[in-house]
């Protein structure tokens, strides 16, 4: 396969209310974060596994064995190059017939199918044990890496220098997936999205990628009961607090009860939005807060509202909501933040996924120095 190189396709600012599938937002001093595309095929470029982009005469030639297998002319993505590859690329060529890894134009069938046949190609499950890793981490990583590419922490400016080389073989919509389960370790397998929606349980599908099988509520690797921890982030930081390179961002939650049905119980409104609201990447000239502020809208409120929060400095930040007697009913975020404004959707539930009582609900928002309060009224 030839080599790849391609910069980020679809990105966008976060400015003024403006967002995608993919994000691109500078915020403070020298860091840059890119956050994943979970809509379309994460890089811009027709050199993948199955792309069908050669002549027609070079894969005449692959079938009978003239010249070597690449990667690109197993349209059919069942491992190998025969006259079945060849008929399918000329009546994509002549007739305008979608080719299986033609991933935004498949429905929810055809994308199942094709990310079962590249996780079976692609050879996660057979990667020795890595002692000094995770386990389950180590594959999905991998798998990660061969599906969807990882950025490349030395790269100062990832909007501008994106490089997968040898990376996103496949070149498909590849996202890591932490499932938190009552009593045990983490769990780490992938997810990918097959439909449109990233807040519908049944438009992912879920892998695991030490036997490539299908992970569904009820088996080991999902049992009842379990967190379920969509991360669509994996950024490279030069900020003191991100020194490792990475970080994930939790792109949706679901929480699994004791049935295995499942319930949206968090998600990043920043992140989740219409796959086809794409502009070119921009710079944000929006200055940066300079101290914490908090607000939601709407209030009063039925089903949901979203709370605005603004962070003057880099650090840990926890929201938090309680009822009028003072008792926590959700935590709605607990993890590092650098400065700048966000928004996260609260649904009137609780942190076991149960609607939360009407009446007056108190919000805080705690940052390293500042600590602040606000009011909203959930009806039902």
């Amino acid at each position: 396969m030839r080599k790849m190189s391609s910069k980020l396709r679809n990105t966008v600012f976060v400015g003024a209310g403006i967002v995608s599938s993919l994000i691109a937002a500078k915020a403070v001093d020298a860091y840059e974060l890119i956050k994943a595309n979970f809509h379309n095929r994460p890089v811009d470029t027709t050199d993948f596994y199955g792309s069908g982009d050669l002549p027609i005469t070079e894969a005449r030639k692959m079938a009978s064995g003239e010249i070597p297998f690449d990667d690109r002319a197993d349209v059919t993505g069942d491992g190998v190059i025969d006259e079945n590859d060849v008929q399918a690329l000329e009546d994509h060529i002549n007739n305008g017939a979608t080719l299986p890894s033609d991933w935004e134009n498949q429905d929810i069938q055809g994308r199942r199918n094709w990310a079962f046949k590249t996780a079976e190609i692609d050879g996660t499950s057979e990667i020795p044990y890595n002692e000094n890793d995770w386990f389950c981490n180590q594959f999905t990583r991998q798998t990660k890496i061969n599906m969807s590419g990882i950025p490349e922490p030395s790269i100062a400016n990832l909007a501008q220098g994106y490089d997968r080389t040898h990376e996103a073989r496949f070149n498909i919509p590849v996202q890591e997936v932490i499932i938190e389960r009552p009593g045990e370790i983490d769990h780490r397998f992938n997810g990918i999205l097959i439909g449109n929606d990233p807040k519908n349980w049944d438009d992912w599908l879920f892998i695991e990628p030490q036997n490539d099988q299908e992970a569904k509520p009820g088996d080991w690797n999902l049992p009842y009961g379990s967190k379920v921890k969509i991360n669509g982030l994996i950024g490279h930081f030069d900020h003191a607090i991100f020194a490792d390179g990475y970080y994930l961002s939790t792109l949706a939650t679901f929480q699994l009860d004791g049935q295995g049905i499942p319930t949206l119980t968090n998600y990043e409104e920043d992140f989740i939005a219409d796959p086809n609201d794409i502009v070119s990447i921009a710079s944000s000239d929006r200055g940066l807060p300079e101290r914490a502020s908090l607000s939601n809208h709407p209030n009063p409120f039925n089903p949901s509202t979203t709370i605005d929060y603004e962070i003057s400095e880099p650090g840990p930040v926890n929201i938090e909501i309680y009822n009028s007697i003072g008792q926590l009913v959700r935590t709605l975020v607990d993890k590092e933040h650098a400065r700048g404004t966000y928004h996260i959707n609260w649904d009137g539930t609780t942190d076991l996924g149960l609607k939360a009582k009407s009446g007056v609900h108190f919000y805080t928002l705690q940052t390293p120095s500042e600590r602040i309060k606000g009011k909203m009224t959930l009806m039902q």
